[in-house]
């Protein structure tokens, strides 16, 4: 056991009298705060020197650091502030409790900033310095605080003179009171330990056990997953102490082993040998080579002796360091004397590079003091470049180059940055990271691979693509546990394995397994599947020979869509060039010549019909005018209109545009000020202005008249009475909002004359009307100006309008009603055919009881069974049958009602002709038979029976036409009967009949 050591001594530092001290908190506990008579309070490093002196208001109340050792709180009994004075920043703050008597004592909690201030009258306050925000609270005790004491919890007790205590939560509420039986003077609270003990109680801060070995006289040397190595013994009086610690490793440890008084561990991708636990030796035990089971034998190179068992070893070019607490020692390989370094604080991490060392403490790195990402130039000793990232970083991973780098964060999740362009790329996948390495192969600088505890994730960065920067996960590969990745090359990651063997892992995103199948569709399968990972790893040369063999048009659109979004333009190309897709190769070929990254991405998006992307792209280039016509070919006429304000560009006729895109949503005031603003005044003489200014007045007309300023609009619209569709809108527009005068004067002067007479005869401008009928073809027109004048009693310009309209049955009606004329009225019935005309000139002809032209004009009209009752009625039935015949709209129904009378009256004649005309020929045959009479109906009925005969081509029909005189009594009939057989081929029947003289 060592001697006690004297490390420096301070006089007097505030004078005569008495003395009061606090040691900085935290884990680095290098800084001693004093105060004494002086009023003032004095801030010491750990050799003593004074870094800060501060002048109080008054004598120190009391004095206490939050307990990362951050902050200085300070209370004084002249002043109701607080004196807060910030380590790293040096700078004090006073901080005000919102209480108007002084304090009286502070306490600050566990894990946060947050700081509790009691005061004298018994009133407390409560401030959070991340925040800023202050909480009085009055009447907390009735006499002053004496005392105030924090738990890990977050419950505050406070103790007064008024002999109670009270328990508080983090917000200030009391929870409960105790009264005590004397005033108290002080507080603390004990950490008791419970009864019941789970495994691994006390690793949480070393990770979990992942080996251990037995040594010496009953001890047992641990090794965790954190990097921490600790020894404890077994003996009854020392069980569950901690002899020692140390870690050795920054992210892991996978195995340690025990040899006489020597141990080793590794992990991190080293071996480190422990001789007594105070001595470090380095082995040259790691040669890659290609093969899986490449194996070295190692050799120590060099054995240094420390002053103190280690927490942490570097191993440099040129030197190997350690570091144990604060301080450091830099021993070159070469051997001679060693540097010792000591640091503010403890050091965590220790990292050596060439002739340069840096170390990690308290999450800043010693190279700045703002706990930024550094570039850091050696030869320039500068800063290159600086980036502040949103929360802490727990890990930095650069490629080889250290043009890239990606960034773990305490949230756990993966960032890429790229420096050069200041830009972030986050890594959608969020895993637990052990470690990064990036391929070192030039063609894959952009490819990386993230290794968890059982698997690599293999990812491909894109700084430049139509979608901006991103990371694309290729593929998952298993990993053992036993395995350390150490490189990355051209898709094979170079693993450390337990026995000091180097091991090749392929990649499952370059693995080329199966291409070569048999099978033909497994083939073709898996040469898609392994297209698809060389488009993830832009590989598009290898995609090219894949896409050759399995040679199917929708792959190869794949490969050509990936290229461009990939801005791979050439490629694209020679893809679309097999493709025989002429206009996408003249497109790309076009884009090739643009060097601008946003106007070529803007291209390219609109050629793969992107058009949101493309219009973004576009409108950050430096020519707008692209933006413009993008926007135009989409109908954005609003965004063109802005595009060219904001552009200086010439912006009347996007504001036009504009305008005609407001007119057709229906917001008719902003379209006419929008209108307004896009007329040219400038140049006018020129043609393409002058077009421009007529489409915007045309549209000032038909605004003006959507917002009720009609005059205005038809003088606009007269102005360009050429724009016959001008003219037709806004009469149209009149007509709409019942402004029929000026919507009619602009129909007839857009020569839609049928449109103007209507609404002139609406308005009953009659001379207007009349001077426009002559050049009316419309018989609607001609129809309305009819009823006009019919209603104003002028019937012969009626009825002249009704025969130009075509409305015979109102022509007729007029003759019949109104002028009394029947002839004309029957004329224009029989030219006309109209069955309604014809039913009123029969209603007149019953009216005038003329019954004859009254049953002609029923038959006309179709009134069959009308004129059937008025036939018999009047016995004018064979003139109704007549006049049937030569109807062509007859019903057979209706010669049957005719043949049945006259079947029942017994004429036979009449009845067997209206039978034939109803297409029953049986009973028509049978009733001319038996017909008689004059020899004029014999004929009759025998050119009947012919006809019959005929019309029913039926034989045995004809036969009984010719008649035996014998059977048959009446031998008139014989001479005749050879004429029925005849037409049916019975010329020799009828040649045997016998005729008596």
């Amino acid at each position: 056991m060592t001697s006690p050591k004297l490390l420096y001594t301070i006089e007097q530092p505030h004078g005569l009298g008495e003395l009061y001290f606090t040691w900085q908190k935290g884990e680095s506990q290098s800084l001693l705060a004093t105060t004494g008579t002086d009023a003032t309070v004095a801030i010491h490093d750990r050799t003593g020197n004074l870094l800060e002196r501060m002048k109080l208001p008054g004598l120190c109340a009391e004095m206490e650091w939050d307990n990362d050792g951050d902050y200085l709180a300070v209370i004084t009994p002249n002043s109701n502030s607080v004196l807060l004075w910030e380590c790293h920043a040096n700078r004090k703050i006073n901080i005000e409790t919102g209480l108007r008597e002084s304090p009286s004592c502070l306490a600050w909690a566990y894990g946060e900033p947050l700081l509790a201030v009691g005061t004298q009258k018994g009133n407390m306050a409560l401030y959070n310095h991340h925040t800023t925000k202050r909480i009085p609270i009055i009447g907390k005790h009735t006499k002053k605080i004496t005392c105030a004491a924090w738990n890990r919890d977050s419950i505050l007790v406070l103790a007064s003179d008024d002999k109670s205590l009270s328990i508080n939560n983090s917000d200030g509420d009391t929870l409960r009171v105790i009264t005590l039986r004397d005033v108290p003077n002080d507080l603390q609270f004990s950490e008791m330990k419970t009864d019941e003990r789970i495994a691994g109680e006390n690793t949480q801060r070393y990770g979990s056990i992942v080996s251990y070995k037995w040594y010496g006289d009953g001890y047992i040397l641990i090794g965790f997953s954190a990097g921490f190595i600790i020894a404890i013994s077994t003996h009854i009086k020392e069980v569950g102490e901690e002899l020692f610690q140390v870690k050795n490793h920054k992210d892991a440890l996978t195995d340690v082993a025990v040899f006489g008084g020597q141990a080793a561990s590794c992990g991190d991708g080293q071996v480190i040998t422990l001789t007594n636990l105070a001595e470090v030796t380095i082995y040259q035990c790691i040669a890659v080579g290609d093969e899986a089971v490449a194996k070295s034998e190692p050799s120590a190179l060099a054995t240094f002796a420390l002053t103190s068992e280690p927490t942490s070893i570097a191993l440099g070019a040129a030197h190997v360091c350690s570091s144990t607490g604060a301080q450091a020692w830099f021993h070159p390989l070469a051997g001679g004397n060693f540097l010792r370094r000591q640091y503010p604080a403890p050091v965590e991490v220790l990292r050596v590079a060439g002739n340069y060392a840096a170390v990690l403490y308290q999450s800043k790195a010693m190279l700045h003091t703002q706990g930024h990402i550094e570039y850091f130039g050696l030869e320039e000793w500068r800063t290159c470049m600086r980036y502040k990232h949103t929360c802490g970083v727990t890990s930095l991973h650069v490629d080889i180059s250290g043009a890239r780098a990606l960034i773990v964060d305490e949230r756990r999740r993966p960032v890429v940055y790229w420096p050069a362009a200041g830009e972030l790329c986050d890594v959608t996948e969020q895993v637990n990271v052990r470690s990064v390495v990036w391929d070192i192969c030039l063609s894959e600088r952009n490819v990386f691979a993230m290794c968890t505890d059982d698997s690599v994730l293999t990812y491909h960065y894109s700084p430049s693509s139509l979608s901006g920067a991103h990371v694309d996960l290729v593929a998952s590969t298993p990993l053992l546990p036993d395995h350390i990745p150490l490189l990355l090359f051209s898709g094979d990651v170079y693993c450390y394995a337990s026995g000091g063997t180097v091991i090749k892992l392929p990649l499952e995103s370059h693995n080329t397994s199966g291409l070569a199948d048999p099978d033909t569709d497994r083939r073709v399968l898996n040469q898609k599947k392994h297209i698809d990972k060389l488009l993830l790893l832009r590989r598009f040369a290898e995609a090219w020979l894949f896409c050759d063999a399995v040679d199917e048009p929708e792959v190869w659109r794949k490969v050509g869509e990936a290229a461009i979004a990939d801005l791979n333009v050439e490629f694209a190309i020679r893809v679309y060039t097999k493709l025989n897709d002429v206009a996408m190769v003249w497109a790309l070929e076009d884009a090739a010549n643009i060097e601008e990254l946003p106007i070529l991405c803007g291209m390219l998006c609109a050629c793969v019909g992107r058009g949101e992307a493309a219009a973004r792209w576009l409108e950050s280039g430096s020519q707008p005018q692209y933006a413009l016509e993008l926007q135009a070919a989409r109908g954005q006429w609003a965004r063109c209109a802005d595009l060219a304000r904001h552009a200086h560009l010439t912006a009347a006729p996007y504001v036009a545009l504009h305008a005609a895109h407001l007119e057709l949503t229906a917001d008719y005031h902003e379209a006419l000020a929008t209108y307004e603003k896009s007329i040219i005044t400038e140049n006018v003489d020129d043609i393409k202005v002058k077009e421009h200014n007529a489409k915007c007045e045309a549209g000032i007309a038909r605004m003006s008249i959507r917002c009720g300023d009609v005059m205005r609009g038809v003088t606009l619209a007269m102005k360009y009475s050429a724009n016959i569709d001008l003219l037709r809108d806004c009469a149209q527009l009149l007509e709409e909002e019942k402004q029929y005068s000026h919507a009619a004067a602009l129909y007839d002067h857009a020569g839609n004359t049928d449109k103007a007479a209507s609404l002139y005869i609406k308005l009953k401008s009659w001379l207007k009307v009349e001077a426009l009928i002559p050049k009316i073809n419309s018989p609607s027109v001609h129809l309305q100006y009819a009823k006009a004048k019919e209603a104003e009693g002028r019937y012969q310009d009626a009825l002249k309008s009704y025969l130009k309209a075509q409305d015979y049955e109102s022509a007729v009606r007029i003759n019949l009603e109104k002028l009394d004329d029947i002839d004309e009225a029957v004329q224009l019935v029989q030219e006309s055919k109209s069955v309604q005309g014809a039913k009123m000139v029969a209603n007149y002809f019953q009216n005038s009881d003329d019954p004859t032209s009254a049953i002609k004009f029923l038959v006309m009209s179709l009134c069959f069974d009308e004129a059937f009752q008025l036939a018999r009625k009047n016995g004018k039935l064979d003139l109704y049958g007549d006049i049937l015949i030569q109807t062509s709209q007859v019903r057979p129904e209706d010669f049957k009602s005719l043949a049945l009378h006259f079947e029942g009256e017994k004429n036979h004649l009449y009845a067997g002709k209206f039978y034939f005309h109803s297409g029953d020929y049986n009973k028509a045959m049978s009733h001319l038979l038996k017909s008689g009479g004059t020899e004029e109906e014999e004929n009759e009925a025998i050119t009947i029976a012919i006809d019959t005969a005929a019309a029913s081509d039926d034989e045995k029909l004809s036969r009984r036409s010719s008649v035996d005189p014998d059977i048959d009594g009446d031998r008139v009939w014989a001479r005749r009967s050879e004429a029925p057989s005849i037409p049916l081929g019975q010329g020799a029947h009828a040649a045997g009949v016998q005729v008596p003289e």
